[in-house]
């Protein structure tokens, strides 16, 4: 994939507020609920289950037992290019287009010279399924500034480039005993080991986040549980 630097989506734009960029820059959190609908959640999963059956997606092996245990598929927007859009495809590209729209939703709410103001859209989405057997995600953060390995590949696509991160969840009906909540740590030095929340995934909800600063974790799952994400990057220049 090749970065993306200006992608617009509507559905983003409606759904980002000006103040729920205030919140992210002054909590480098915020959630953001009924950012789509119910049936473009359903429409998702009905085509990511076929993907999946169809063995599109795998666990990263090396990652696994250190506590990495979803199941991943990279992916991007359907290009016209490419002919008509497979039925499964068509809800997933529409949450895919949603987050290649959240940089331009987010940076016309950034005061111009701050480092968000001028965000790059992702060059690609990762769309990831936890099992029913409390698979999770131990803590971690996005972009690990001391991670030498983060500085691999070409500029936009590093790790190290990572700057705002995008999740958003297709799970309808989930419940506390379903687990699989998203944990998220405070920002602060010296106070990350801190919970300050957990967040159901629940269908329609959108979780923005500072990629270098918030440490998060995926709670053991035990029911299926469906998200896409994506990373926003500096603006290349």
């Amino acid at each position: 994939p090749r970065p993306a630097e200006s992608f617009r989506n509507a559905m983003a734009e409606a759904a980002i507020t000006k103040q729920h960029v205030e919140a992210l820059m002054r909590d480098s959190y915020v959630i953001i609920d009924g950012a789509f609908t119910q049936e473009m959640a359903r429409s998702v999963v009905q085509g990511a289950g076929k993907m999946r059956s169809n063995g599109k997606l795998s666990i990263v092996a090396e990652q696994w037992s250190s506590g990495r245990q979803d199941e991943i598929m990279v992916m991007d927007t359907w290009d016209p290019e490419w002919g008509e859009i497979p039925l499964e495809f068509q809800g997933v590209n529409d949450a895919c287009s949603l987050l290649k729209g959240v940089a331009e939703a987010v940076s016309r709410h950034v005061p111009e010279g701050h480092e968000w103001a001028r965000l790059s859209a992702p060059a690609f989405m990762q769309l990831a399924v936890y099992g029913e057997s409390g698979n999770m995600y131990v803590r971690h953060l996005d972009n690990d500034i001391l991670d030498e390995a983060g500085r691999e590949g070409p500029p936009g696509l590093r790790i190290c480039d990572r700057v705002v991160t995008a999740l958003i969840y297709f799970n309808e009906g989930w419940e506390e005993k379903d687990g699989g909540y998203l944990r998220v740590y405070s920002p602060e030095e010296g106070k990350q080991e801190e919970v300050v929340g957990e967040f159901a995934p629940i269908a329609g909800r959108l979780v923005l986040f500072d990629s270098k600063k918030v440490f998060h974790e995926v709670l053991p799952s035990f029911k299926t549980r469906w998200a896409l994400s994506a990373w926003m990057t500096d603006h290349i220049k």
